[in-house]
């Protein structure tokens, strides 16, 4: 198991690991983010405050975290089943059901056979992909 510095700095970042920490009610008090370690195992994510948190529980947490990123983001149908979406880096990505162009879709498209327990739970989208997903 040797995930690229792309996937782990798109998804497990000590800031969303911090977050996770609090969604899933293992967090302590009296600490920084900064301060946090973690390391990468084949049965899930350890972190130097709480131990283990399971890949499943990570990735529950990340899609919802996902999913609110999509809340009230700007969007226009441009065809059946073809949309844009406004994005940062380019002013609009093209997403359909089954797909987006942006970069955060198209690493984890290509870089899921990298951590294999971890996108056995999480779907590979992003949160202009969820925004059509919710209409």
């Amino acid at each position: 198991m040797n995930p690229s510095y792309q996937l782990i700095s798109q998804h497990f970042t000590h800031y969303l690991i911090d977050k996770a920490l609090c969604y899933l009610d293992r967090s302590h008090y009296n600490y920084r983010y900064q301060d946090l370690k973690t390391e990468l195992w084949f049965n899930g994510l350890w972190t130097n405050l709480s131990g283990i948190i399971s890949y499943r529980d990570y990735a529950e947490f990340l899609l919802l975290y996902t999913q609110a990123k999509s809340y009230q983001l700007p969007y226009q149908q441009v065809g059946h089943n073809i949309y844009i979406v406004r994005g940062k880096l380019e002013k609009y990505y093209t997403v359909t059901p089954y797909s987006c162009n942006c970069p955060l879709f198209q690493l984890r498209k290509k870089r899921s056979q990298e951590l294999p327990q971890f996108f056995k739970h999480f779907p590979i989208t992003c949160h202009h992909h969820q925004l059509i997903k919710s209409l």
